[in-house]
């Protein structure tokens, strides 16, 4: 749950950028160039990004950035882990895989795309001796605020497996992801633990 304070910085931000986005406005119609409007509002994004928790929807991890964090898991205990995207494949090139594998996947509508993503994740503290299991249904495909659907079965080399203190697991998490310029996120949250920390991932912006 947001504390108040979370939630009176989050509006000042958004108005903030609200704010920004006319002055913009303003001052291409004046006749500023683009280019110096638009370095503006990406600087107001990204410092307003740093201003929330890294992992958060607000400043999630992008491709190829490792990230570690506390949680929780009901077995383990508190855990720390190290996540990462590793690698990526997205639109004919997941296609052609599952065809080659013959795994059952239904054809999209245009505006969306098969996406697979390596992940690799390390264990590297744990309260209890007994394992911790990571799973690629911990791994939630999300446009906007809309968790999109599975509409194909699921590949041999997804993420799957059972983690001691120091164990490495790396496998494949898929989802689907729209293209008409909505954000597009992936976060890790296991529908088991509730008390798991939520992690956002922005692979790619369209």
């Amino acid at each position: 749950m947001k504390t108040k304070s979370q939630i009176i910085v989050g509006v000042s931000i958004s108005v903030i950028i609200t704010l920004t986005t006319i002055l913009c406005t303003i001052l291409k119609e004046e006749g500023v160039s683009s280019a110096f409007t638009t370095s503006m509002q990406n600087n107001i994004q990204i410092n307003s990004a740093n201003l929330f928790e890294k992992g958060t929807r607000q400043n999630p991890i992008s491709f190829g950035e490792t990230f570690i964090f506390e949680s929780y898991d009901s077995a383990a205990g508190n855990i720390k882990l190290q996540l990462e995207i590793s690698r990526m494949w997205w639109g004919t090139t997941v296609t052609n895989y599952f065809e080659q594998q013959n795994i059952f996947y239904e054809q999209l509508p245009e505006d969306e795309i098969y996406l697979m993503l390596d992940f690799r994740v390390l264990l590297l503290e744990a309260e209890n001796q007994a394992q911790f299991n990571i799973n690629y249904n911990d791994f939630i495909f999300r446009s906007n605020e809309e968790i999109m659907p599975q509409r194909f079965d699921t590949p041999d080399i997804a993420l799957r497996g059972e983690m001691n203190i120091g164990d490495i697991s790396q496998g494949m998490v898929s989802g689907i992801m729209r293209i008409n310029g909505e954000a597009n996120f992936i976060t890790y949250a296991p529908i088991d633990e509730p008390n798991a920390k939520e992690v956002w991932f922005e692979p790619f912006k369209f």
